[in-house]
């Protein structure tokens, strides 16, 4: 008896409990946030599911914007950095076949020397006669005879410089999660991306022409040294045009990597209220300079 008492008391206070629950007030206190956990803005909620979806894709995005850096940045180069016979004969048709040309240039540049040397043996003034073979004998070595090392070494090393001063994958994802600390930074991290991508594409063009024209002077490497000692002027200044344009185009890619170092380095989000509007305009800014204004000075 006891126990059945007992047991109707409780089912009473339950079910006196269930109908205070039920209650309209109860609805209204429920669906009422509290001070410490408040419904989240429309902004908070957007910034929640794109900070899901980007952190994974984050992996992917890392990849690819390393593999795009090397695509936008990276100097085509025979063979592999760490395997110097792959330099004289690289897995590659594209760079079979500049290295065949490499040869018959070497030829030429044989021919074009031997001229230089019957040019020298006719001057009269010995200390300019020793100058001239001194200049024949370094575009000998530096032309066909170690010429395909030194541009290997010129272009490998170049890439590593590029690649070592270019905001990676990685680097660059960090700085748009930090961008996203700022409410809806996050999307506009993803809008940043997108006009980089825009930017980078208007470039494509430059891109080819820079890619063709370091093809174009390795093949003619071993003729363009033997042009610099040319005893006709029109020789030697396409030749000293073309060795200088090779050294530039490393020094541009460099430079190119440098920009964008600083551009995404910047501080962008100590920008209070502005840090949306002037982030987008500079890192749009410094991706057009670095693509479009930097290669169009050393290629115009």
């Amino acid at each position: 008896m006891g126990n059945s008492s007992g047991n109707d008391s409780s089912s009473s206070e339950n079910a006196s409990n269930e109908s205070e629950g039920s209650g309209p007030g109860n609805w209204v206190s429920n669906a009422t946030p509290s001070i410490g956990n408040p419904v989240p803005s429309p902004w908070e909620a957007i910034k929640g599911i794109v900070t899901s979806g980007f952190e994974d894709a984050k992996g992917g995005l890392e990849s690819l914007i390393s593999e795009l850096n090397m695509f936008l940045l990276g100097l085509p180069a025979p063979g592999e950095p760490d395997d110097p016979g792959s330099w004289f004969s690289p897995d590659n048709e594209i760079w079979s076949s500049i290295l065949g040309v490499y040869a018959m240039m070497s030829g030429l540049a044989v021919v074009l020397l031997v001229i230089a040397t019957q040019f020298a043996l006719g001057m009269s003034d010995m200390k300019r006669q020793r100058q001239m073979y001194r200049k024949i004998a370094k575009a000998f070595a530096l032309g066909p005879l170690f010429g395909i090392p030194l541009l290997a070494l010129g272009l490998h090393g170049g890439n590593a410089v590029t690649m070592a001063l270019t905001p990676s994958g990685d680097e660059l994802l960090t700085d748009i999660g930090e961008i996203s600390n700022l409410g809806l930074g996050i999307v506009f991290g993803g809008i940043l991306m997108y006009f980089k991508t825009g930017a980078v594409f208007l470039g494509l063009v430059i891109i080819v022409v820079i890619y063709f024209t370091i093809l174009l002077i390795v093949a003619a490497w071993p003729a363009l040294w033997a042009m610099t000692v040319s005893p006709f002027p029109t020789l030697q200044s396409w030749g000293e045009a073309g060795l200088i344009t090779f050294g530039k185009l490393i020094l541009l890619r460099a430079t190119q990597g440098f920009v964008l170092r600083v551009t995404f380095a910047l501080p962008w989000g100590s920008l209070g209220d502005a840090t949306l509007i002037i982030g987008l305009l500079g890192t749009t800014a410094g991706v057009a300079i670095a693509f479009l204004g930097l290669p169009s000075s050393v290629l115009v």
